[in-house]
């Protein structure tokens, strides 16, 4: 009897030893489970930040497309008023010479 107890006590030092160690372990995967699940928190977080800098982006994408637009249409009408003075001077320049010609042939019959 004495040896069956012996026996059993081993038993019970070893399963408590096991039990220690399994303990130790379900501890130290805790704290990784913990450590992943805040890791993941600030993971899903960032990602919310980076959506909405994405989204503020593309509105300013298209206010900055519109603007453009808006300049290049302002500087194709200042092409085409800045092209109809070039016309309106070559014709004023051309008008002005023939005159000048005009002019110095009466002062030439004048003499």
């Amino acid at each position: 009897k004495s040896c069956e107890l012996r026996t059993q006590n081993n038993k019970l030092e070893l399963l408590t030893t096991e039990n220690k160690h399994l303990q130790s372990t379900v501890s130290s995967v805790t704290a990784k489970v913990n450590q992943l699940e805040r890791e993941k928190r600030d993971m899903n977080e960032n990602i919310l930040s980076l959506q909405t800098e994405k989204k503020l982006n593309l509105q300013s994408k298209t206010s900055l497309e519109k603007q453009i637009a808006s300049i290049q249409d302002t500087l194709r009408e200042r092409e085409e008023s800045l092209r109809a003075y070039e016309a309106k001077l070559t014709t004023s320049t051309v008008a002005n010479d023939k005159t000048k010609r005009e002019m110095k042939k009466l002062e030439s019959l004048m003499d």
